[in-house]
C-alpha cells in the first residue's frame, strides 16, 4: 500500500511538472476548494438537515456557473448571443428566487437558533460553486500550445486533439489525487475540532464494519454511483442520442425530490384538512411549518428549473455524433 501510494505521488509530481505550473495550480486550487466545500457540507451540515433540504442546498451550487455564463454573454456581445443571454438571464432569475425562498424558510426553522450553521452552509455552497465555475474547469485542460487550435493546418489540428486528450486524463489524475489528500486532511481536522470524545476512540473508524445500518446505505450509494458513472461514460462515448445523456441529468433531481415529497406532503395535508386522520401520517405539523413547507418546495422547484436551463446549454450544444460504421472503424 505504501509503495502504491508513493508511486501515485511520484506520478502526480511528474504530471504536474509536465502539464506546466499554471495548469497544476488550477487543478490543485480547484481540488482544494471542492474538497473543503464537500467536507464542510457532508461532515458538518448533512446530518443536521432533512434529506430534502440537503437536495435543495446542493442545487444552489449552479449560482456562479449561471452568473459566469451571463458575464460571458455580456463580454461576447448580447446582440451576437441574444438567445443564450436570455436563457441564462432567466436561469439566474430562477436561481436567485429559489435561493431566496429556500434560505428564508431555513432561517425560520433549521437556522433559527444557530446562525453559525447558516454561515458554514453558505461557505460550503460558495466553495463548491467557485470550484465548478466553467472557466476554472476549462483552464485545467489547456495544452502546451493552445495556438494550435487556431491553425488551419490538418497536422496542427491533429496534434491539438491528441494533446487535448492526453491533457484531460493527466489533469484528472492530478485533481483526483489531491482531492483524496485534501479530503482526508480536512475531514481529520474537522473531526479533531468538532467531534466529541466518543468518536475519537481508536476503534471507532471500524465501527461501520459491524453496523449494518451504515453498511447498507454505503454500499447502495457506492454501487449506484459507480453504475451511473459507467452508464454515463458509455453513453457519452457512443453519443447515439443527446437525450439519452440529458434526460438522466434533468430527471435525477425531480425524482429524488418526489421520493421525499410524499411524506412531507402527507403531513401538510393533515393541517389543511382537519377531517383527515392523523394516522395517515406519522406526525402532524403546525401552520407555520406548513408555510415553510410550501416555501421550501417552491424554492426547490425554482432551483430545479434553473439547473435544467443552466445545463441545457452544455448538453444540447454538443454535436449529434453517431457511432462510426465499419469502414470508419477499419
Amino acid at each position: 500500500m505504501c509503495i502504491f501510494t508513493t508511486n501515485i505521488i511520484y506520478l502526480s509530481i511528474y504530471l504536474s511538472v509536465y502539464l506546466s505550473i499554471y495548469l497544476s495550480i488550477c487543478c490543485i486550487s480547484s481540488s482544494l476548494l471542492e474538497s473543503a466545500g464537500l467536507c464542510l457540507f457532508v461532515f458538518r451540515q448533512l446530518e443536521k438537515h432533512a434529506a430534502i433540504s440537503n437536495i435543495t442546498f446542493l442545487n444552489m451550487v449552479f449560482f456562479f456557473t449561471i452568473l459566469y455564463n451571463v458575464y460571458r454573454c455580456c463580454r461576447i456581445g448580447v446582440a451576437r448571443v441574444k438567445e443564450w443571454f436570455v436563457l441564462f438571464l432567466v436561469a439566474m432569475l430562477f436561481e436567485v428566487t429559489g435561493i431566496g425562498l429556500s434560505f428564508y424558510a431555513s432561517l425560520q426553522t433549521a437556522f433559527k437558533d444557530d446562525l453559525n450553521d447558516f454561515i458554514e452552509l453558505v461557505g460550503a455552497v460558495l466553495l463548491i460553486s467557485v470550484a465548478w465555475i466553467p472557466s476554472i474547469k476549462k483552464r485545467q485542460l489547456h495544452t502546451h500550445n493552445p495556438n494550435l487550435q487556431q491553425s488551419d493546418s490538418p497536422l496542427d489540428e491533429s496534434i491539438f486533439r491528441m494533446k487535448s486528450k492526453t491533457t484531460r486524463w493527466k489533469a484528472g489524475i492530478i485533481s483526483s489525487f489531491f482531492k483524496i489528500v485534501f479530503i482526508c486532511l480536512i475531514a481529520g481536522g474537522l473531526n479533531q475540532e468538532f467531534v466529541n470524545d466518543l468518536f475519537r476512540q481508536k476503534n471507532s473508524i471500524w465501527h461501520w464494519q459491524t453496523n449494518t445500518s451504515l453498511q447498507t446505505p454505503f454500499l447502495v450509494n457506492l454501487i449506484s454511483s459507480f453504475s451511473g458513472f459507467c452508464l454515463a461514460f458509455l453513453t457519452c462515448h457512443m453519443s447515439l442520442d443527446i437525450g439519452a445523456f440529458a434526460l438522466p441529468i434533468f430527471l435525477s433531481t425531480p425524482i429524488s425530490t418526489m421520493l421525499f415529497l410524499i411524506p412531507d406532503a402527507c403531513q401538510t395535508l393533515v393541517i389543511i384538512d382537519d377531517r383527515m386522520s392523523p394516522a395517515i401520517c406519522y406526525q402532524t405539523i403546525d401552520a407555520r411549518d406548513s408555510l415553510n413547507f410550501i416555501l421550501s418546495y417552491s424554492g426547490l422547484a425554482f432551483l430545479i428549473v434553473a439547473e435544467i436551463l443552466a445545463t441545457w446549454y452544455i448538453v444540447w450544444k454538443r454535436d449529434t455524433a453517431i457511432l462510426p460504421n465499419e469502414s470508419q472503424v477499419d
